[in-house]
């Protein structure tokens, strides 16, 4: 009986432990962090910069720009939707309280902030420069925190 005791106190206090702790792996937070980032980051900064910019066809240039009313208002849209999930990679859920971590994800804000202000204005160059800019700071924090990450896309 007294070792059934002392081990039911025993799980107890590894529990207290791991509630008090977080309960959660650096190894958890990671996965969690990498999870929001390609299910909800990637989309949303989708939404910017596959219409931006230019494509060199053999007919010659091709403007990816949005050409209605409706097409710049969803890139704004997805301006905001940058800006909110990058406010929840700036959490301590997912930042761990990191920071260079919180910096690199405000200046996202920032420019996604900007995207959306050009977008606003159908600025074609404002959102190009714009999306350069996210592309730059989200490249910067993926050469700082996932160095062994492919950098092309």
């Amino acid at each position: 009986m007294k070792q059934v005791y002392r081990f039911m106190i025993m799980a107890l206090a590894a529990t207290l432990l791991t509630a008090c702790s977080g309960g959660d792996s650096e190894e958890a937070r990671l996965e969690r962090t990498l999870t929001l980032m390609n299910d909800e980051l990637d989309p949303a900064t989708d939404g910017i910069w596959q219409h931006s910019g230019w494509e060199l066809t053999e007919e010659g240039e091709v403007s990816l720009f949005p050409k209605t009313d409706e097409e710049w208002a969803a890139m704004a849209e997805a301006a905001d939707e940058v800006i909110a999930v990058t406010r929840k990679l700036q959490s301590e859920e997912y930042s761990g309280g990191d920071e260079e971590w919180i910096a690199i994800a405000e200046s996202v804000i920032v420019f996604a902030g900007e995207a959306k202000e050009a977008a606003i204005a159908q600025d074609e160059d404002g959102v190009f420069e714009s999306g350069g800019d996210i592309y730059r700071a989200c490249r910067a924090c993926h050469q700082r925190y996932a160095p062994g990450m492919r950098q092309d896309g």
